[in-house]
């Protein structure tokens, strides 16, 4: 029994001073060692706990906040929990204005598919890294990241775990590694235009002195058998000739590198209309601007390959294109009308020539590059390319 002899005041006391964060204070033990003297030491060993478990936060507090990565902690709804001092700075918001809002604000549009993968791999315990992720400021710029996701799981309450998403900046990374991307593509580029030249100096003329000839012997030969002979054998020049001029307009089309990226595209879109197997719209806002040559070259590339991919494999009768200029940034949208794809069977990002290529030209300009596809819904690409000085064309009025 606990007996009220003025220690009972104390206790009060000794509670306050756990309250307020004093957990280093003590009460002396009566000789009697009674049921109060019982409760006083339960206290004590609360107060030792109490201490440990302040250490401990304070602790993680100042490496949660030393860190000079973003740290940004979401509930089980989606909505931002509490963030570091590296989010805060480098994303523009203070903690308190991140807390209760929707992770949306700071992932980039682009990007939320993949992180609303991400977070459902991280729930069945699957690794969760990605790269080449965009972050959105406070003022709308767009910050490339590397993300990670972990579950923090509340032993005590196991429904109301948490998603710890660690985000580092990336901007050195990609410049480096597109700077290296564009070494190899403009290498790529300069011997595709060695190739076509030679091709077309050689092979396409030496076709075309054939023809002529083939044209001057049927011209003197009066034999009915040998002119209907002479007669399929140009038929088949031309189509030689035909051919091969569609193969080096494949590898470097002229109008590419002399009048760029638009005439380029009007040329592509008239040769594949003309087989009627496929209409295009092809649409250009007002603001799209001038580009440099590199970036031109790219972008049709993708285009180039967008519509090989659409004729082989999507069964489409339309292909849609829309670039546009939005907050210094090129967009480009690519859709067709085909089958589609379902999520399952979309392509990992690293695989396949054709798509790999595509990423990697986008990424050489620092862009990005987003896939969405369902099945019977078409396919559809979206890029964005920020304009800067090596995007941007000094050259062309």
């Amino acid at each position: 029994m606990i007996k009220n002899d003025g220690r009972i005041k104390k206790i009060a006391r000794l509670l306050s001073a756990y309250s307020a964060g004093e957990f280093d204070k003590r009460l002396s033990l009566s000789t009697r060692l009674d049921d109060t003297d019982a409760v006083i030491g339960g206290l004590h060993m609360l107060g030792r706990e109490l201490k440990n478990m302040t250490i401990s936060r304070d602790y993680f507090n100042l490496i949660f906040n030393c860190a000079s990565d973003m740290i940004v902690v979401v509930s089980s709804k989606g909505l931002i929990e509490d963030a570091n001092r590296s989010a805060s700075r480098m994303l523009g918001y203070t903690v308190e204005g991140m807390v209760n809002q929707p992770l949306d604000i700071l992932v980039g549009r682009n990007s939320k598919n993949l992180v609303r993968r991400l977070i459902r791999k991280a729930l069945k315990g699957e690794a969760t890294r990605a790269e080449d992720l965009v972050f959105t400021t406070v003022n709308g710029r767009q910050i490339p990241v590397d993300l990670t996701v972990n579950v923090l799981i509340d032993r005590r309450a196991p429904q109301l775990s948490r998603l710890l998403f660690t985000a580092t900046e990336a901007t050195e990374r990609i410049a480096a590694e597109s700077q290296e991307l564009r070494t190899i593509l403009d290498s790529l580029e300069k011997e595709r235009v060695i190739l076509a030249a030679e091709l077309h100096d050689s092979l396409s003329q030496q076709l075309a002195a054939v023809k002529f000839h083939l044209a001057a012997v049927a011209q003197v030969n009066k034999d009915a058998l040998d002119r209907e002979r002479l007669e399929t054998v140009d038929k088949t020049l031309t189509e030689m000739i035909s051919d091969l001029s569609d193969l080096l307009f494949g590898i470097s089309p002229r109008s590419l590198l002399d009048f760029g990226m638009r005439d380029a595209i009007r040329e592509l879109v008239y040769r594949v209309e003309l087989t009627g197997k496929l209409r295009f719209k092809v649409l250009y806002s007002q603001e799209f601007p001038l580009l440099g040559h590199a970036l031109e070259v790219d972008l049709y590339r993708v285009v180039q390959e967008f519509v090989t991919n659409t004729l082989k494999h999507a069964g489409a009768s339309l292909v849609k294109m829309n670039f546009s200029f939005t907050n210094n940034c090129i967009q480009v949208k690519l859709t067709d009308n085909g089958m589609g794809l379902s999520e399952k069977k979309l392509p990992p990002k690293r695989q396949g020539m054709g798509l790999g290529n595509m990423r990697s030209r986008v990424k050489a300009h620092r862009g990005t590059f987003n896939l969405i596809s369902k099945t019977g819904r078409g396919v559809c690409i979206e890029i964005m390319v920020p304009l800067d000085d090596t995007n941007h064309s000094h050259a062309k009025t």
